[in-house]
């Protein structure tokens, strides 16, 4: 390298070397017969002279023809190693020029192989970059029509997870038109065609999510260009998601109806709470007015002479003052006897009467019952009584209640 170098610095520092190089017109573009048809032509016009000229000079300076064949013979030699000497470096100076060409070339080569295996290198690199990718991958070309418009895209390369996504072998995409291998792409309400040539014309990137009616599934796209006139598509499916997210929005919907009805029922809940809770409290005052009424009465019973009963004819409970005990003769805390059986106590020429005036008052015939009849007591007989009282009808005229006094 250095020696071309040294060579190169000679022939461009020397005035004869570049003289005759400009002679020769050596320069990057030449063609070879150029090069040989100038070395002919000064070998010619330097031998032509050299004779017609070294001839006339003999002539004139030498008579003696023996000295003159002597000195021919001398002349012959001088010219042999003067015009061999200058084939030599002519070419010489063609074949060094082509040497340091030819090393230029070689070490341009192996630049070039450097580039051309990194280039390989990283077009492999980038290849298995795209045949690991999960989503799928798509580099198109784009087609225009007369118009300058975009009418097609034409696939250059996919990765497997595309021949994944489409069921679509490689072989069968590579080349071909999109329109060729989805023709029920016309179908589809995106105009994918469009929204594609705009990218590989603009230089513009999107991310978009719609259903596609080639491969009937929702996708998410990521588009950029390259290059121009070039887009790359990389696409998920999102058809899962999107189903999850229906229903998700369905289960909203149906919650949000649940939600209402909830609302609702705990505004009817509050309602009612409230109307239990006034309820409540009506009950406790009329529980507390039925205690001091109930006190009223046991206390207007304590202070009366009367004994006095009631029987609840629906549930057939009795009650009777404690009074019953002091008329008949028996001590307060005496069992045994009850007044629930108060007729075995009638004497038998009562009861038809008791009977009479009892069933008078039921039928409504009288509108208070009256009746005087005589029961046994303890120890001293029979005894006179009077008693009075009223009953209690329902709706239908059925006797349900009935209280009295003796």
């Amino acid at each position: 390298m250095a020696h071309k170098k040294n060579v190169i610095e000679e022939i461009h520092t020397d005035p004869f070397w570049y003289k005759l190089a400009s002679v020769l017109k050596m320069g990057n573009n030449y063609e070879p017969w150029q090069v040989a048809l100038r070395i002919m032509s000064i070998y010619l016009l330097l031998g032509c002279s050299w004779i017609l000229l070294s001839d006339k000079a003999v002539e004139r300076l030498i008579k003696d023809k023996e000295t003159m064949m002597f000195v021919s013979m001398i002349k012959g030699w001088c010219y042999v190693f003067v015009t061999g000497g200058m084939i030599f470096l002519l070419i010489f100076i063609v074949l060094q020029r082509i040497k340091v060409m030819e090393q230029e070339l070689n070490k341009n080569y192996d630049k070039l192989k450097i580039a051309y295996d990194e280039l390989v290198e990283l077009e492999n690199f980038n290849q298995s970059t795209m045949n690991c990718m999960m989503n799928a991958f798509a580099l198109h070309r784009i087609i225009l029509n007369d118009a300058g418009e975009a009418c097609d895209y034409e696939y250059i390369n996919v990765n497997p997870a595309f021949v994944d996504f489409t069921g679509l072998k490689k072989e069968e995409v590579i080349g071909k038109r999109y329109t060729e291998i989805m023709p029920e792409a016309s179908e589809d309400s995106t105009d994918w065609i469009a929204l594609y040539g705009e990218i590989a014309l603009t230089g513009k990137s999107f991310t978009i999510e719609r259903y596609t009616e080639a491969f009937a599934k929702w996708v998410r796209v990521n588009a950029y260009s390259p290059q121009k006139g070039y887009f790359v598509t990389v696409f998920q499916d999102i058809t899962e998601s999107r189903r999850n997210e229906q229903d998700l929005k369905d289960k909203n919907k149906e919650l949000s109806a649940l939600y209402d009805e909830l609302s609702a029922l705990y505004e009817e809940l509050t309602a009612s709470e409230e109307e239990l809770r006034r309820q409540l409290d009506e009950i406790i005052l009329n529980q507390k007015k039925l205690t001091e009424s109930e006190e009223r009465f046991h206390l207007a019973v304590e202070g009366s002479n009367d004994m006095i009963w009631d029987v609840d004819l629906t549930t057939n409970n009795y009650y009777f003052s404690e009074r019953w005990r002091e008329f008949l003769g028996y001590d307060a805390n005496e069992e045994g006897i009850s007044f629930k059986d108060w007729s075995t106590l009638l004497h038998p020429d009562d009861i038809a009467q008791t009977e009479t005036a009892t069933r008078n008052h039921f039928a409504g015939k009288t509108p208070f019952y009256s009746c005087e009849f005589r029961l046994k007591t303890k120890n001293e007989g029979y005894k006179w009584f009077y008693s009075t009282g009223k009953a209690m009808h329902d709706s239908i005229g059925n006797v349900i209640r009935f209280a009295a006094s003796l």
